[in-house]
């Protein structure tokens, strides 16, 4: 039997409530803010000592804390030649090859590529490819990274829902993954184009990209493209792709027979931003 809030979630309207948190996260006004930060950190465990910016007092909004940077050295970027990095402090949700078109969102659950990344070109190149799903709790650093040196192609907005993505959601919500808003950030790199997909949720105010800005929410309900190819834009593994407000998820793809995971690698496990997620065959 589906859980009461997330059948709440159903009929509630995502949208309007996920740009009123937004709101509320960005108001400056000092009390507020103080207050909001400091019964997140004490409700989440959150490690301020971390933060390149610890004095809670010098974040103009309770926005500015969570989207906060880490202070350099706070997350070491695996250096192996060949190794994939984790692109953000998260928890496994699932791992593992794309098989039939089909990507596993929970026990019993699944998805399919085509859905996923709304192109057909891409649904061809990621085919029989690797997959990996990575939620990020409230708690986490919520800033994403680039799991190998890479270079922008393109990136995709695709519209639709708003629903939490913690793991409850996740055995619950028929197609989570495909049917919440995304924003998809595709890559060349050494092994050939990979992915990397930024997942809204509810009370996600923004999803931002560094070389765009806000992309998310967006008033165009409509798929939108931004070609890259001649940009030369070029992040080295490690490097920042952009950021989400609240708890999210990423989702990261190669093509088949490209990489292999890293044998640590395990469901439900923690990852931190830099460690080893896999490794270039």
């Amino acid at each position: 039997m589906m859980n009461w809030k997330i059948a709440l979630v159903y009929i509630a309207p995502q949208h309007t409530f996920s740009r009123f948190s937004g709101w509320l996260s960005r108001r400056r006004v000092r009390w507020f803010k103080l207050f909001s930060i400091r019964w997140f950190i004490n409700t989440y465990g959150v490690n301020v000592a971390e933060a390149a910016v610890t004095d809670l007092d010098a974040y103009p909004t309770f926005n500015d804390f969570f989207i906060r940077k880490l202070r350099a050295g706070a997350r070491p970027i695996v250096d192996a030649p060949n190794a994939i990095a984790s692109p953000v402090d998260a928890n496994v949700s699932e791992f593992g090859t794309i098989e039939q078109g089909k990507l596993i969102q929970a026990k019993g659950h699944d998805y399919t590529l085509a859905e996923l990344v709304a192109d057909s070109t891409l649904t061809q190149q990621f085919a029989g490819g690797s997959y990996c799903t990575l939620y990020l709790a409230p708690q986490h650093y919520h800033r994403v990274h680039i799991p190998i040196t890479g270079q922008l192609k393109q990136m995709i907005y695709v519209p639709g829902r708003l629903f939490s993505v913690n793991q409850q959601s996740a055995q619950q919500v028929e197609r989570l993954f495909a049917r919440n808003e995304r924003v998809i950030c595709e890559f060349s790199t050494e092994l050939g184009p990979m992915i990397v997909i930024l997942v809204g949720a509810c009370q996600v105010g923004n999803m931002c990209t560094s070389w765009h800005g806000q992309v998310a929410p967006n008033t165009n309900r409509q798929i939108q493209r931004w070609d890259y190819s001649g940009k030369n834009i070029t992040l080295k593994r490690g490097e920042e792709i952009g950021y989400f407000t609240l708890g999210s998820t990423v989702i990261v793809l190669f093509p088949a027979n490209k990489m292999q995971w890293d044998k640590k690698l395990r469901t439900g496990k923690e990852i931190r931003l830099g460690e080893q997620l896999g490794s270039l065959k």
